[in-house]
């Protein structure tokens, strides 16, 4: 962005062996005119709910580009090509409050569930993804619905800890009842009954 313009008021404004403009007050001019233009030129940023953002903000109002941040879910869209698309951030919340209207305008969507110490990405329901130009394109290898992001190693299986594990979602193996999570177009829970071993657990 260009540098904010200080008036230059100390200074001539006219050399009076040209008539021109000095140069001090040409460069003012010059950074007000980048000022300017680097204001027009940036994104506008809204912000409100999720039901405010489908109900009562359609994309195609705003220029490509316009940013909307969900208040209540902490995620930004942008506005491309008359739609809505997925850009930023991570919901976070129980399971339970993974949401349940996404599509595929909503593809890579994060959301972090606070209760299985897992974060997932939404990759759509259909195969289809929407292009930066409108258009929508069928992923190669795609997998529907919910998945595990990218670093998060998953789950059901067993590690051996020295100490208990501080991180959420590991279940000592005492032959106790467990849940961990099924991924799919909708999260929902597994029951499982841990084996007895000492100092293994189990991942959720």
């Amino acid at each position: 962005m260009a540098n904010v313009a200080t008036i230059p008021l100390d200074k001539p404004i006219i050399d009076r062996s040209t008539g021109l403009l000095t140069r001090v007050w040409a460069g003012f001019f010059q950074t007000l005119r980048e000022t300017a233009r680097d204001v027009v030129e940036a994104p506008v940023v809204l912000q409100g709910t999720h039901f405010t953002r489908l109900a009562t903000t359609p994309a195609g109002t705003y220029p490509d580009g316009t940013l909307f941040y969900e208040t209540d879910r902490g995620v930004t869209y942008i506005s491309l090509s008359s739609r809505w698309r997925y850009a930023d951030g991570v919901m976070r919340g129980s399971f339970d409050t993974a949401p349940i209207d996404l599509t595929g305008d909503d593809v890579g969507f994060l959301f972090e569930s606070a209760d299985f110490g897992h974060v997932l990405r939404w990759a759509g329901t259909d195969g289809l993804v929407a292009g930066l130009s409108g258009e929508y394109f069928r992923q190669p290898g795609f997998v529907t619905g919910w998945q595990f992001a990218l670093g998060d190693g998953g789950n059901g299986y067993y590690a051996t800890f020295a100490i208990a594990p501080s991180a959420t979602g590991w279940q000592l193996c005492d032959g106790s009842a467990a849940t961990y999570l099924k991924l799919g177009a909708t999260l929902t829970t597994l029951s499982f009954t841990t084996p007895v071993v000492a100092n293994q657990y189990f991942r959720r």
